[in-house]
């Protein structure tokens, strides 16, 4: 107990060295899980921490039909975290979620579905037991694991039917406890899946919207997604255009292209925040890369304010990269 206890304090990869080192000959499976799962939150920094990652993987590749459901979720957590792929390990992990997949709840399921989009792991028979037992158990889901397998489905455009009816439909409930950023990955995924499920978005209202405090990358997928699925709730985007304009200085080349893109594509010409993106973008034109660069040019040709400077500025700079 002691020994997990200080593995879960070590402030630095250097501290969790220093207790494996002396302690490892003592170590049981819990230990080998929590000093894993520490070290991808601290992250490999040096040749030490990946000599370490590498001794405890080995180790938990032999013990892995001992491992409990959350050992198994914390492990495969960990090395999507730290982008380890070790393919005796994973064949044992994929093996173990089909005799076990009825025990996962809903952490085990939301920590195997992103740890599975993180790496890109499309074992297909894993993946459809992770489906269905979140099918089974998502009236027990949080926001956080609705957003997270959503997101992962994304992802992988592994489109599970039964799951993505059910997590909008749990979504229905939730949305009024969410956090802002579940609800605009939820949102996104959706949109990303092309899956047009308004009621959704309506029930998002505009107060949640202002209540919430939305940031940029929030503001920014909310109409996004509203855009791809060609979906133009009025009141709700007239709140993301108010919002949007009071942080709209913390907003990255890729939130501004894209919310430009969205109010563009919904044929939404809020001068007020035209005009703000617009002298933003310009400021902002050495960041952009070329997608963003496109999308921003095709909103101007399509606002009904035209900024002939930005223009300019989106010319010469796709000149630059071209070149």
């Amino acid at each position: 107990m002691q020994i997990n206890r200080s593995l879960s304090a070590s402030e630095s990869v250097v501290q969790l060295l220093q207790i494996c080192d002396s302690s490892l000959d003592e170590f049981d499976n819990v230990n080998y899980v929590t000093a894993l799962h520490r070290l991808a939150r601290l992250g490999v920094a040096s040749g030490a921490g990946e000599r370490l990652c590498s001794r405890l993987v080995d180790h938990l590749n032999v013990k892995i039909l001992e491992l409990r459901v959350q050992q198994l979720a914390n492990t495969v957590w960990s090395l999507a975290r730290l982008l380890v792929w070790h393919q005796p390990i994973m064949s044992a992990i994929a093996g173990r979620v089909a005799c076990c997949g009825e025990d996962f709840g809903p952490q085990e399921c939301s920590n195997f579905s992103w740890a599975c989009a993180r790496m890109e792991w499309r074992d297909e028979p894993m993946l459809g037991a992770i489906a269905g037992r979140s099918v089974q158990i998502v009236a027990e889901f949080l926001p956080q694991h609705l957003g997270n397998i959503a997101w992962s489905m994304a992802k992988m455009r592994n489109i599970n039917e039964p799951l993505v009816s059910a997590i909008a439909d749990r979504a229905l409930f939730t949305i009024p406890h969410s956090e802002q950023q579940e609800i605009s990955n939820l949102v996104w995924a959706f949109a990303k899946m092309s899956v047009k499920y308004t009621k959704l978005i309506e029930a998002l209202s505009e107060s949640q919207v202002t209540s919430k405090s939305f940031n940029a990358q929030g503001l920014s997928n909310l109409v996004w997604s509203c855009a791809t699925i060609l979906y133009r709730p009025g009141p709700l985007l007239q709140v993301i255009a108010v919002e949007a304009q009071k942080i709209l200085d913390t907003f990255s080349e890729q939130n501004l292209a894209n919310t430009a893109w969205a109010f563009a594509k919904l044929q939404w010409n809020d001068v007020p925040l035209i005009t703000a993106i617009s002298d933003l973008a310009l400021a902002k034109m050495p960041e952009f890369f070329p997608q963003a660069l496109a999308n921003m040019a095709w909103s101007l040709a399509n606002f009904v304010v035209k900024n002939a400077t930005l223009l300019a500025a989106i010319a010469a700079k796709t000149i630059d990269v071209i070149d």
